[in-house]
């Protein structure tokens, strides 16, 4: 890395003497060309680290960010009926727009039961970081304990820590079903302390769950919950199933908008 700043730092030094030779004036001065390609280097770079993490969770996964029954999901092609629909596809399209934005919204929250185009949605979305070259990956809150537990097993490649950390340093991560995991101390402690460390690493987490948003607060830690809506878009599915036509939410209660 040294040798390349002074290398461009010769190039630019004797770029600026022909220039000053011939009376031409520089459009930048060495240290802003020197800035400009600071910045080209560190895109460079973290394009390159993010498409290493997405290789190193596949790897993981044994399958691609996105699951096989939603790879071909976009927001374009979700079944849009009612104006709550089109509200959560733009919700979707705000949360993409701002997710570069240091103080954009963080997270988002999809609440609804079975058969509503949660994971459609979420898959989406998910498949436009990836495209973007960033790190994504889709995966139920089961599964997540199962990778841990696997770390148990005296012949595992890897440690818990270490699963803890290539989840905690994706882009985004989905986590799917997050009523349906284990309700033993040690899977609800993993899935907090997971959802704690993607927070402080100023990661952007999307949470699907049957529950409404009032449940979701008996899953998650007072702390954890209070941080996560605090920068957060809720995704209230509140229509009858894609699937069947049956609206499982009818004659229960509704979710909550925080």
């Amino acid at each position: 890395m040294r040798n390349s700043q002074q290398y461009t730092a010769t190039i630019s030094a004797k770029v600026q003497q022909i220039m000053k030779e011939r009376g031409l004036k520089p459009a930048f001065s060495p240290d802003q060309y020197l800035e400009f390609q600071r910045k080209e280097q560190a895109a460079a770079t973290e394009v390159v680290m993010a498409k290493q993490r997405q290789q190193r969770i596949e790897n993981l996964l044994k399958r691609d960010g996105i699951r096989p029954l939603h790879q071909q999901c976009s927001l374009v092609n979700f079944e849009v009926k009612l104006p709550e629909q089109q509200q959560a596809v733009f919700s979707c399209n705000a949360y993409l727009q701002d997710f570069h934005r240091r103080d954009g919204v963080r997270h988002m929250v999809f609440c609804g039961e079975t058969g509503t185009g949660k994971n459609h949605l979420a898959s989406a979305v998910c498949k436009e970081i990836i495209a973007r070259g960033l790190s994504a990956a889709v995966i139920s809150v089961a599964e997540y304990q199962a990778k841990l537990r696997a770390t148990m097993n005296k012949n595992a490649k890897q440690t818990e820590e270490q699963i803890l950390e290539e989840f905690t340093q994706l882009d985004l991560l989905v986590l799917d079903e997050v009523d349906l995991g284990s309700k033993s101390a040690f899977a609800e402690g993993a899935l907090n302390l997971l959802l704690d460390k993607r927070i402080t690493n100023l990661g952007r987490t999307i949470l699907i769950s049957n529950l409404n948003t009032a449940d979701l607060h008996d899953v998650l830690q007072a702390r954890i919950y209070d941080r996560i809506f605090q920068s957060c878009f809720v995704v209230n599915f509140n229509w009858p199933s894609h699937r069947t036509g049956i609206n499982h939410s009818a004659g229960r209660g509704q979710n909550v908008s925080v």
